[in-house]
C-alpha cells in the first residue's frame, strides 16, 4: 500500500502535469519536459539517498519517513492549486518531493516484502509490481474522469494516493510492532 499508491499518486502526475503545465499554465513543451526530467533526477537523488541511509535508519524508518514527506508535499500541492489562481514554483516544488519519494519507497517497499514472503520472493515482488501498476490505473483514471480544466482534480487524487501511502507505511510500523520488530 506505501509503495503502491506512492507510485499511483506519481501516476496521477503524469497523467496531468501535460494539461497543468502546457495547456493551463501556458509553459512550452520545452519547459514541460525539463520539469519532467527534474523529477526524474529526483527519483535517482533519492534512489542515491536511500543507499546511504537504509544501512543506517533501516527500510522502515525509511518508508515511514518517505510517505509522510510525500503526503506533506501533496498537501502542499493541494494548498498550492488554489482555484482561482495556481502557485506555479509551489505547485512544482510539490510536485517534486511527491515524485522523488517514490525512489526512497519502491526499493525499500519491495525489499521488506520480499523479506517477509522469503520462500515466495519472486512471486511478493511480483505482486508488488503489479499493484503499483494497478494503483496507477487507477489514479490516471481518476484524474481523466474527475478532469474540470483546472489543476484541483489531479492534486487531490495525489492527495488521496498519498494519504494511502503514509497509512500503509503507519500499519507497516503497526505490524512490525507487534511481530517483535520483523517485518
Amino acid at each position: 500500500l506505501a509503495g503502491g499508491c506512492s507510485f499511483a499518486a506519481m501516476f496521477a502526475y503524469i497523467t496531468g502535469g501535460p494539461d497543468l503545465f502546457i495547456a493551463q499554465q501556458g509553459l512550452s513543451p520545452r519547459a514541460y519536459a525539463l520539469i519532467f526530467a527534474a523529477n526524474a533526477a529526483g527519483i535517482l537523488g533519492a534512489n542515491y539517498l536511500n543507499s546511504y541511509l537504509v544501512r543506517r535508519v533501516g527500510p522502515a524508518i525509511l518508508v515511514t519517513l518517505a510517505s509522510a514527506l510525500g503526503w506533506i508535499a501533496a498537501l502542499g500541492l493541494v494548498a498550492a492549486c488554489r482555484p482561482a489562481v495556481v502557485d506555479l514554483p509551489g505547485v512544482i516544488a510539490a510536485l517534486f518531493v511527491v515524485v522523488a519519494v517514490t525512489g526512497l519507497l519502491g526499493a525499500n517497499c519491495v525489499g521488506l516484502l520480499m523479506q517477509r514472503f522469503d520462500g515466495n520472493a519472486g512471486a511478493a515482488a511480483a505482486l508488488f509490481g503489479a499493484g503499483q501498476f494497478g494503483f496507477g490505473m487507477v489514479t490516471s483514471a481518476a484524474v481523466s474522469f474527475f478532469h474540470d480544466g483546472s489543476a484541483r482534480p489531479m492534486a487531490a487524487t495525489i492527495a488521496v494516493a498519498s494519504t494511502l501511502s503514509l497509512a500503509g507505511s503507519l500499519l507497516l510500523r503497526r505490524g512490525t510492532a507487534s511481530r517483535g520488530g520483523r517485518p
